[in-house]
């Protein structure tokens, strides 16, 4: 099977590496000197105390390339407009777009019940180009559980974890995910197949639009953050918030708020994406974490003062520090934020 991976972050890297390494043809989408690192010394991934390099195509034009069965696509959120304008050529009838972005993503909606299900998001999606470059039909959605830092272009080090979790966008079963799932269970990738991926995006948003933002505001690693008692009644309203915005759309996932907080706590000290993006001067992925949740609180009509003042806090922060891309900066209904 021909494999793209689109956009060669910490994550691009890690999946480039692995299923290269296993034998599979690999092809990947980069832009300027991230393309030519890779073309010159190939891609880079740090995993404990070995480090892998493999060389493999590097293109930055879709359109150069040939059929592909599987485009991976793991850009940032905030990118995806880009990645619209650029995809088609790769979008043929059978090809599948995996998306491994963090947060709410673009086909989210589609997968929902009546009355939500034919809604878009103008915090992620505000024209509708990216859900008509890549429809929800022609999507499998992933949840990644895995830690990466990007060290420097076209290089990565796995800090841990190797479960990605993959569902159809529409929540059907499909031979096509369960032939993608064999293709990275083959490459040591430990790949499961998902029922319901809205429940499993929603779950581990739970503690992404709380750690992530808290993080970058205060500096902060996630332990110090949960063994706060001051902070820790305050993330626990915010993902109480979600969970009821989750209830109105029937998302909620099996697992309870006080399971996941205890599963955090678990994992000891962590330095969220956002943070490392945030100290690297690159936009935040404030939309996909919390904006997007601010406007399914809106659509579900369900109140959300806490969650709506941490999206004011680290959106205005992001924009004091040219942190937030202007291509988001448009305006959602009003909340009913305290601040």
């Amino acid at each position: 099977m021909k494999v793209c991976i689109y956009g060669m972050g910490a994550i691009g890297c890690w999946l480039a590496v692995k299923l290269s390494q296993a034998g599979h043809e690999v092809i990947t989408i980069a832009q300027g000197q991230t393309r030519e690192v890779i073309a010159r010394e190939g891609i880079t991934l740090h995993e404990g105390t070995v480090t892998h390099n493999v060389n493999v195509a590097c293109y930055e034009d879709p359109a150069e390339l040939p059929h592909q069965d599987y485009v991976f696509v793991t850009v940032k959120s905030h990118s995806m407009a880009s990645v619209a304008r650029k995809i088609a050529p790769l979008m043929q009838k059978d090809t599948v777009a995996v998306s491994l972005q963090n947060g709410i993503p673009w086909w989210f909606c589609r997968g929902l019940s009546a009355p939500f299900s034919q809604r878009i998001l103008t915090s992620i999606d505000p024209d509708g180009s990216i859900l008509r470059a890549m429809p929800a039909e022609s999507v499998i959605g992933g949840v990644v559980h895995v830690s990466c830092i990007r060290e420097a272009l076209a290089v990565s080090r796995l800090h841990k974890g190797n479960v990605l979790v993959l569902g159809e966008a529409l929540g059907n079963s499909s031979e096509r995910n369960e032939r993608l799932v064999a293709l990275l269970n083959h490459a040591g990738i430990d790949a499961r197949i998902s029922p319901k991926i809205h429940q499993d995006v929603w779950y581990k948003l739970w503690g992404n639009m709380t750690m992530n933002p808290i993080g970058t505001l205060t500096g902060a690693t996630t332990d110090r953050i949960l063994n706060d008692e001051l902070l820790f009644p305050f993330v626990s309203n915010v993902i109480r918030e979600a969970e009821r915005i989750g209830n109105a759309l029937n998302i909620n996932p099996q697992q309870s708020v006080e399971e996941l907080l205890t599963l955090a706590k678990s994992m000891g000290a962590m330095t969220t994406s956002m943070l490392q993006d945030s100290r690297a001067k690159r936009p935040l992925e404030i939309d996909a974490l919390l904006s997007s949740i601010h406007e399914l609180g809106i659509i579900t009509a369900i109140e959300t003062p806490f969650l709506s003042s941490l999206l004011g806090l680290v959106k205005l922060y992001a924009m004091e520090n040219g942190l937030y891309p202007s291509h988001t900066t448009h305006d959602l209904p009003a909340s009913d934020s305290p601040l």
